[in-house]
């Protein structure tokens, strides 16, 4: 009885078994990079936020080219002044795989979908290719799996187009033929694959052309009739071919590079960063069973998130084949040896040791067509190709040795099962989700922009920030292509608030950004309508400082997003809680918004923060000092302290309609009485002096004073020490706790109110030598007690502790005494007799230092 196969027409078989491989292929991949086909719609393949890039990148370029826009400029980047495009990094091929899937599965789905079609692609094209130089699809099979699921290519979640490399092989598999038959046929799809893969990305077709290069010199050499005249001549016409298919999409770049003063740095942005030789041997840091014990040593190299592992089964079947199939293999075993010493860089680096051994790429590294890769680790993605054919030849040195077919079967799919185990990996995956509000603003009419913070130097904000727009479709005044033209920043540039905040936080400008309306004015100008703050970027203290530099109220608020108009106007975004003067027909001067006070309790010597908000009716035409502090029961200050109100945008620069800033910071005084106080302010005219508005309560603060002691110790040992008649010693003890430590209790007196803090000293003294042998300089309590604190008859008890550590037992002089502690010069001291004691130090007592106990 004939078998099922037999009454499959022959011409179909091929077919049939080519959809085979390709349905298998699409399995593992599923299982592979599982929970991306799980979680498409809600989630897509990345890890650093780079695909959120390209997905702007594929819906911008559907957009454009549904609205009869150039694709090469866009508007909805670096508003006002938009970006071109020339130099971003846009992945035709991926795109053109999208477009039909996103017209059936949406934006988002499609983008994985067509993710997963990639790694496909990649191990059919790896199989046609090994199917080819071992004549065995089961050959074949193993060659397409190291493609399909090599563990750079796996580690790049957030580069879909590098590691696109199907073209590389499904060249050199048509180049192979061309050279073989020289068949028009195959002259054309050789040139199609190869002008495929510079479209795809310039960059592959860089790294492309060392092995197609390569293949080329060795067919050439080995072959004198390749060396003919019109053999040659076809080569370069099918390198001519390539190039007119490629033009269409490098006509662009090339204009690109007429228009800047240095052609070169459209492209350039090297990155010298290179490959740990112990990353290509180092298990999978992504695998779910070793993973983690693997990632402290890839914290070591330079680069962290990539995967050069080869893997062991492969590189034994690589070993394999390389000996067995020498003369076939040695043209791909060069070629995975150049590509595997380009990757590792300029320098050769072990296990995180740099050693100063220059590498072969640091021969290239300074043209402009290698830093156009940028990182030489990328060359890591091109080494897949020779190792496939290599493993391919090792697992056909196997197949040669059994003699049934079952056999060769299993032994298949255990190489492949461990090629896989080692290969597997717990892929990345990121969450889609854009605020609800976004929604809302999409049905706002008209073309305005957007500046969202923070917009710091790092750049997944800009990313994520793309993606939102797919909903409210709004421009952005940040953005992020893969080079960043200069005259698209000259807007962030120029304007003090996005220039600053491009860098730093807002709580290091908030002194500078006195004038809020003028920071408002520069983004209103141009209709940059709103001002939005994305909380998952933001720390809570982050955003208050926005809060309180801003100064009104936002439009809207939810767990996402704070959002801010650029053109507040009073009564409607905000309104006044104190009009505090006016001007001379009696209209409104100065008015405050708001008072921001932190901390709402403090003790004595605590630091109270005060943001104010203002608002200027009409323009101010004179200077105004602010006086802040503390009222009592009588609503005058019990404490203040004067300053300008403004000292670095006077308040005689105020504009009518202007919002403005400035924050303030005093000490709380140490002789107050515990209790609430309102922290009031008056605004003094800053010439003559006059008070010119009231004391006026703008918050609150909880006082809570510190217990003083005015009852008289009695200790034990009398002293009647006096220094500057301020402080008195009445006495002391002291103690030895344990053999290395001494241990004083002392009991100062306040004669008088002190505005200085004193540092206070024991010295221990050997009386033959007159050396220190032990000390201590202490401000009392702790150091939490200075004697600016004290309050006039008030007792402070203190204890001090002397390390004995060291010193030989004996009998020692205890000194004592105080000093500035700005300046260090020491108080005078007087015996109870009135007399000076030598060096300001006074005498207490001689100490017996106890012997050391076992």
């Amino acid at each position: 009885m004939a078998g099922a196969s037999d009454k499959i027409p022959q011409r179909l078989r091929p077919v049939l078994r080519n959809a085979a491989v390709f349905a298998i292929y699409a399995a593992l991949t599923v299982i592979v990079t599982w929970p991306v086909a799980g979680r498409v719609g809600s989630h897509v393949p990345g890890r650093d936020g780079d695909t959120f890039i390209h997905l702007w990148t594929f819906q911008w370029v559907k957009d454009a080219l549904l609205a009869g826009q150039d694709p090469f400029y866009t508007r909805l980047l670096f508003f006002p002044s938009g970006a071109f495009l020339y130099s971003h990094n846009f992945a035709w091929v991926n795109i053109a795989i999208w477009l039909p899937l996103q017209a059936l599965l949406g934006t988002v789905t499609a983008y994985s979908i067509a993710f997963l079609v990639v790694i496909v692609l990649n191990g059919f094209a790896g199989y046609l290719l090994t199917r080819e130089l071992t004549g065995s699809s089961l050959v074949g099979f193993v060659g397409g799996l190291i493609l399909a699921f090599w563990p750079y290519s796996l580690s790049h979640h957030d580069h879909p187009n590098l590691i696109f490399i199907a073209w590389i092989p499904l060249a050199l598999l048509y180049l192979k033929r061309f050279l073989d038959h020289w068949r028009r046929r195959d002259f054309i799809l050789s040139a199609v694959f190869i002008a495929l893969i510079g479209i795809t990305r310039w960059q592959l077709l860089i790294m492309a052309s060392f092995i197609i290069g390569l293949y080329l010199l060795y067919r050439i050499i080995s072959d004198k009739l390749y060396r003919l005249p019109h053999r040659l001549g076809s080569l370069l016409l099918l390198g001519l071919v390539a190039l007119l298919i490629m033009l269409p999409f490098l006509l662009p770049v090339l204009t690109a590079m007429t228009r800047e003063t240095v052609p070169t740095d459209l492209f350039v942005d090297y990155e010298p960063d290179w490959t740990d030789l112990l990353a290509f041997v180092l298990p999978n840091r992504y695998h779910p069973l070793w993973g983690d014990a693997v990632t402290d040593v890839y914290d070591r190299f330079p680069v962290r998130t990539a995967v050069p592992f080869v893997g062991y089964m492969t590189l034994l079947l690589v070993i394999i084949g390389a000996v067995f199939k020498w003369p076939k293999a040695q043209i791909w075993l060069l070629a995975a040896l150049m590509y595997l010493v380009l990757a590792i860089g300029p320098t050769l680096q072990i296990n995180g040791r740099i050693f100063d051994l220059p590498m072969p790429y640091s021969l290239i590294a300074d043209s402009f067509i290698i830093q156009m890769i940028r990182r030489p680790t990328r060359f890591s993605v091109m080494l897949s190709i020779p190792f496939a054919i290599l493993v391919a030849f090792g697992v056909a040195v196997l197949l040669d040795r059994l003699r049934s077919k079952w056999a060769s079967y299993a032994l298949v799919a255990v190489v492949s099962l461990l090629i896989l185990g080692e290969y597997f990996v717990t892929y990345s995956t990121l969450p889609l989700s854009t605020p609800a509000w976004y929604s809302e603003l999409a049905k706002e009419p008209g073309e305005f922009g957007l500046f969202i913070a923070p917009i710091s130097s790092g750049q997944t904000e800009y990313k994520t920030y793309m993606v939102h727009q797919f909903v409210h479709g709004k421009p952005l005044v940040q953005g992020h292509v893969s080079r960043i033209p200069p005259e698209s920043t000259t807007f962030i540039s120029r304007v003090p608030l996005l220039r600053k905040v491009r860098h730093e936080k807002i709580r290091v400008l908030a002194d500078e950004m006195v004038n809020v309306t003028e920071q408002l004015r520069w983004l209103a100008d141009v209709d940059i309508r709103y001002l939005i703050l994305y909380k998952p970027f933001l720390s809570e203290s982050d955003i208050n400082v926005w809060k309180e530099w801003l100064g009104h109220d936002p439009v809207h608020e939810d767990l996402d997003l704070v959002v801010y108009k650029t053109d507040p106007t009073l009564g409607h975004d905000f309104t006044l809680a104190n009009e505090l003067t006016t001007g001379p027909d009696g209209e409104l001067e100065i008015g405050l918004i708001r008072a921001s006070i932190i901390p709402s309790t403090t003790i004595p010597g605590g630091e109270l923060q005060v943001a104010l908000n203002w608002y200027a009716g009409s323009d101010v035409n004179r200077d105004y000092d602010i006086c802040l502090g503390l009222a009592g029961e009588d609503g005058q200050f019990v404490q203040s302290v004067c300053e300008p109100l403004a000292p670095l945008w006077p308040t005689s620069n105020w504009q009518a309609g202007e919002l403005f800033y400035t924050n303030y910071a005093f000490t709380t005084s140490a002789y107050l009485d515990a209790g609430a106080y309102p922290v009031a302010l008056t605004l003094v005219d800053g010439v003559s002096g006059e008070q010119a508005t009231d004391v006026i309560p703008v918050g609150g603060l909880d006082y809570a004073a510190l217990p003083r002691v005015f009852t008289e110790p009695a200790p034990a040992a009398a002293a009647g020490i006096m220094w500057d008649d301020a402080i008195f010693l009445p006495g002391y003890d002291f103690e030895f706790p344990h053999a290395d430590s001494l241990v004083v209790h002392v009991y100062w007196g306040a004669r008088r109110r002190m505005d200085d803090s004193y540092t206070n000293f024991f010295h221990l003294i050997d009386p033959e030598t007159g050396e220190v042998v032990a000390q201590a300089d202490v401000i009392p309590r702790g150091w939490t007690y200075p004697t600016n604190w004290w309050e006039q008859g008030e007792w402070v008890e203190d204890t001090v502790w002397l390390s004995l550590e060291g010193v030989p037992s004996g009998e020692y002089a205890l000194y004592t005494g105080w000093y500035d502690t700005e300046s260090g010069e020491r108080l005078p001291a007087y015996s109870a007799a009135g007399e000076a004691y030598p060096d300001r130090s006074a005498f207490l007592t001689v100490v017996e230092r106890p012997g050391h106990q076992d």
